[in-house]
């Protein structure tokens, strides 16, 4: 959940259906490291008071270690204080930083080991975010073998929108079936909701775990 959830998002109607958690967006490295999501304070407050479970995510845009280093300090701050059930994600996804760091592996491990390290030492649970062209094996995505490194120590997110009803290649099942239950420790299978939630909730697009 973030700002483009707007301001009435209803956590309590949630949590009535059924759901036990959420993952917040609370900042990302977009203006050098100073954006806060304008909804964080407020979607955290509703979500706890409704009883819900609370994650975090920081949208990196960092493709250097000091780069990534700032973000952190400004991840940090903004939730400071505050108290999670699930994991500070850094969410490793941007297309730039693929881009800067010329598809590294190696440089991608640093990157991710400056912010993980970081948000374990702070005393969070730390998670590593992003989808499956990146992380994961059954798509020949280039970062999978840091990852698959990073999980032995970290938690990591991962995200597929995965169609069971596919027709096309087996490596669909396989990425799934294989790699999902022993690699990921949470997995986002959509990005567009379902009909009770668009009923209940949000009539818009929600990406659910």
């Amino acid at each position: 959940i973030s700002q483009w959830q707007g301001s009435n998002f209803n956590f309590t109607a949630l949590k009535n259906c059924g759901y036990d958690y959420v993952i917040l967006r609370c900042a990302t490295g977009y203006q050098s490291a100073t954006f806060v999501d304008p909804m964080f304070e407020s979607n955290y407050t509703r979500a706890k008071a409704a009883g819900l479970g609370v994650g975090v995510y920081y949208y990196s845009y960092a493709s250097t270690v000091a780069g990534v280093q700032k973000e952190m300090t400004h991840l940090l701050s903004v939730i400071k204080g505050k108290q999670f059930e699930y994991p500070v994600y850094f969410d490793f996804e941007n297309s730039t930083v693929k881009s800067n760091i010329g598809s590294s592996v190696t440089t991608a491990k640093n990157l991710c080991y400056a912010a993980l390290d970081a948000i374990a030492e702070a005393g969070f649970l730390a998670g590593l975010y992003g989808y499956a062209g990146w992380f994961d094996p059954g798509y020949n995505g280039w970062f999978a073998s840091g990852v698959a490194e990073i999980s032995k120590k970290y938690d990591v997110w991962i995200a597929n929108y995965y169609n069971p009803n596919s027709q096309t290649s087996s490596a669909w099942d396989h990425a799934k079936s294989t790699a999902y239950p022993t690699t990921y420790g949470m997995y986002q299978y959509s990005s567009d909701g379902n009909d009770t939630l668009k009923a209940n909730v949000y009539n818009g697009k929600l990406d659910l775990n």
